[in-house]
């Protein structure tokens, strides 16, 4: 819809001459049209559709300006026969909102092509920057040495030797995060199965554990396993199709092998910190949803020790009246001291309870824990 409107606003500015607003102008021309009485959801939302459309213009406008002289200054250097470089069409779509049709249609109007071909290497060339990056980060945890993640090859050989996904004891709470548990896979380097090693860096999958795996926003625990003596610190914890992957760094030259029994411990004042804000994001979207209505909805967080993220759909940004009155009701929920309860259930019978919210683009297992 952003792309489209987009093309519209440009083409109004740039084509017709039109002054800024001139979407949001036509919305109740359009409602009050037959089209309004064929969608009778267009005119009893006018004054949300108008208000939308016109935050979107507003927002274009800050850079349509700058994209067009941008877009003229390349198209004015370039031979004649050339294409607009692909890293240029990114810029547009990157920097400055410009999807990629929308550049390529006002190229079109000039006689020129777009490298759509090269526009898709800067994009996927960004992605790997980001990926990088979070690699870098992951790395930084780790004292700088290599993360450990499992491939599709990797999975594809636990279950093809019979290993069993790992069982969750992560919400067992009367255990305070310690279990007894046996090595059943063992990775030097992400990808290459071993049966034994002492490597700096060991990815170790357990057949249970207590160790909450990131997801759903929450930080991975950390901890560590005990091995006779010796101990592996527990940095990361993932998932890969239902096996547990502990990322650990042995505390010397300890060797651990498939089938050694260990004890794992979660850092359990750790889980103490990340455990309340994962539960306020649920206080916050309840408090959103009471203050702006049915629109907001979450499409994301993070919630780790020291602090919690919650992102959300809304059209426009929220008054300071809407922050204060949503920080009452979060409040209020603290001061109240409400009980935490959780129960297994099927997904459909989850799916069925009204006050359920379920993210937007998240997979749920099936049963799933109930919060």
């Amino acid at each position: 819809l952003r792309r489209v409107l987009r093309r519209a606003v440009r083409y109004g500015r740039q084509v017709l001459g039109a002054e800024q607003g001139l979407v949001s102008r036509l919305a109740p021309v359009v409602a009050a049209s037959e089209l309004g009485a064929a969608y009778p959801e267009l005119p009893a939302a006018l004054d949300d559709i108008v208000a939308v459309l016109r935050d979107e213009e507003d927002a274009f406008a800050t850079t349509l300006e700058r994209g067009l002289k941008y877009l003229d200054d390349q198209l004015a250097g370039l031979a004649t026969g050339s294409p607009l470089s692909g890293e240029a069409a990114f810029f547009l779509y990157d920097s400055l909102g410009f999807p990629l049709d929308l550049t390529a249609l006002m190229a079109a109007e000039r006689g020129v092509r777009v490298d759509e071909a090269g526009f898709e290497r800067a994009m996927q060339d960004q992605v790997d920057r980001s990926r990088k990056a979070r690699e870098a980060r992951k790395a930084e945890a780790l004292d700088g040495a290599a993360t450990i993640d499992l491939d599709a090859a990797a999975v594809a050989s636990l279950r093809d030797d019979g290993v069993t996904p790992t069982i969750s004891l992560a919400h067992d709470v009367e255990a305070e995060g310690v279990a007894e548990a046996t090595v059943v896979a063992l990775f030097a380097d992400g990808k290459t199965r071993v049966d034994a090693s002492s490597a700096e860096v060991l990815g170790i999958v357990l057949d249970r554990s207590p160790f909450y795996a990131e997801g759903g926003g929450q930080v991975a625990d950390e901890g560590a396993i005990d091995l006779g003596a010796a101990r592996l610190r527990v940095v990361d914890v993932q998932s890969f199709a239902g096996y547990v992957l502990h990322t650990c760094r042995p505390s010397d030259d300890t060797e651990v092998a498939v089938g050694a029994a260990v004890t794992a411990r979660v850092d359990w004042e750790r889980r103490g910190r990340v455990a309340p804000n994962h539960s306020m994001t649920h206080a916050l979207n309840h408090a959103l949803r009471r203050v702006l209505g049915d629109a907001v909805d979450q499409r994301g967080s993070l919630c780790d020790p020291d602090r919690l993220r919650f992102d959300f759909s809304h059209p426009k940004a929220l008054t300071p009246d809407d922050l204060d009155a949503v920080e009452g009701l979060v409040t209020d929920l603290v001061d109240a001291a409400a009980p935490v309860s959780s129960a297994v259930v099927p997904l459909a019978e989850a799916r069925a309870i009204s006050s359920l919210r379920a993210v937007f683009g998240e997979a749920y297992p099936d049963p799933v824990r109930v919060v």
